[in-house]
Protein backbone atom coordinates (compact mmCIF):
# COMPACT_ATOMS: atom_id res chain seq x y z
CA UNK A 1 0.00 0.00 0.00
CA UNK A 2 1.50 3.47 -0.75
CA UNK A 3 0.21 4.99 2.13
CA UNK A 4 2.45 2.48 4.12
CA UNK A 5 5.52 3.85 2.35
CA UNK A 6 7.79 6.33 4.60
CA UNK A 7 7.37 9.94 3.69
CA UNK A 8 10.41 11.02 1.44
CA UNK A 9 11.26 7.53 0.82
CA UNK A 10 10.46 7.67 -2.95
CA UNK A 11 13.08 10.41 -3.13
CA UNK A 12 14.94 10.04 -6.67
CA UNK A 13 12.46 7.25 -7.93
CA UNK A 14 11.40 8.14 -10.89
CA UNK A 15 7.74 6.51 -11.45
CA UNK A 16 4.53 6.79 -13.90
CA UNK A 17 1.37 5.57 -12.67
CA UNK A 18 -1.17 4.15 -15.19
CA UNK A 19 -4.31 2.33 -14.86
CA UNK A 20 -6.41 -0.96 -16.26
CA UNK A 21 -10.15 0.63 -17.16
CA UNK A 22 -13.41 0.11 -18.37
CA UNK A 23 -14.23 2.99 -20.69
CA UNK A 24 -17.30 4.84 -19.00
CA UNK A 25 -19.16 4.49 -21.82
CA UNK A 26 -19.51 0.61 -21.75
CA UNK A 27 -20.12 0.31 -18.14
CA UNK A 28 -23.60 -0.59 -16.96
CA UNK A 29 -23.82 0.03 -13.53
CA UNK A 30 -25.32 3.19 -12.44
CA UNK A 31 -23.17 3.32 -9.06
CA UNK A 32 -19.93 2.19 -10.78
CA UNK A 33 -20.17 4.97 -13.29
CA UNK A 34 -20.97 7.63 -10.98
CA UNK A 35 -18.24 6.72 -9.02
CA UNK A 36 -15.77 6.71 -11.90
CA UNK A 37 -17.44 10.40 -13.31
CA UNK A 38 -16.78 12.09 -10.13
CA UNK A 39 -13.77 10.42 -8.56
CA UNK A 40 -11.99 9.77 -12.02
CA UNK A 41 -9.88 6.37 -12.40
CA UNK A 42 -6.97 5.44 -10.46
CA UNK A 43 -3.78 6.42 -12.57
CA UNK A 44 -3.55 10.15 -11.33
CA UNK A 45 -4.53 9.78 -7.53
CA UNK A 46 -1.59 6.93 -7.54
CA UNK A 47 0.51 9.44 -9.23
CA UNK A 48 -0.31 12.32 -6.44
CA UNK A 49 0.54 9.87 -3.48
CA UNK A 50 3.56 8.53 -5.16
CA UNK A 51 4.64 12.53 -5.40
CA UNK A 52 3.84 13.39 -1.93
CA UNK A 53 6.33 10.33 -0.90
CA UNK A 54 8.71 11.86 -2.63
CA UNK A 55 8.84 10.44 -6.07
CA UNK A 56 9.63 12.26 -9.56
CA UNK A 57 6.66 11.98 -12.04
CA UNK A 58 8.22 11.51 -15.41
CA UNK A 59 4.79 11.04 -17.59
CA UNK A 60 1.29 12.19 -17.31
CA UNK A 61 -0.82 8.92 -15.38
CA UNK A 62 -2.33 7.28 -17.93
CA UNK A 63 -5.18 4.49 -18.75
CA UNK A 64 -5.43 1.21 -20.85
CA UNK A 65 -8.96 0.31 -21.68
CA UNK A 66 -9.73 -3.41 -21.10
CA UNK A 67 -12.79 -4.94 -22.46
CA UNK A 68 -14.01 -6.90 -19.57
CA UNK A 69 -12.95 -6.70 -15.38
CA UNK A 70 -10.01 -8.47 -15.98
CA UNK A 71 -9.55 -7.73 -19.23
CA UNK A 72 -8.44 -8.52 -22.17
CA UNK A 73 -6.99 -5.03 -23.33
CA UNK A 74 -8.93 -3.20 -26.38
CA UNK A 75 -7.76 -3.77 -29.14
CA UNK A 76 -4.88 -0.93 -30.02
CA UNK A 77 -4.46 -0.82 -26.61
CA UNK A 78 -1.35 -2.95 -26.12
CA UNK A 79 0.21 -1.08 -28.86
CA UNK A 80 -0.22 2.41 -27.04
CA UNK A 81 1.06 0.81 -24.21
CA UNK A 82 4.04 -0.06 -25.18
CA UNK A 83 4.63 3.27 -26.87
CA UNK A 84 3.70 4.95 -23.59
CA UNK A 85 6.27 2.57 -21.96
CA UNK A 86 8.96 3.04 -24.78
CA UNK A 87 8.02 6.66 -24.28
CA UNK A 88 9.21 6.82 -20.82
CA UNK A 89 12.59 4.79 -21.51
CA UNK A 90 13.40 7.28 -23.97
CA UNK A 91 12.71 10.02 -21.65
CA UNK A 92 14.91 8.32 -19.01
CA UNK A 93 18.16 8.26 -22.03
Amino acid sequence: MIKAIPKDALREIKIAAFDTRIALETINSKVLKKIVHTGGYASKPIAKRLVKKGAQQIAEPEGFIVLDNEGPLKENELTRAKAWGKSILESCS
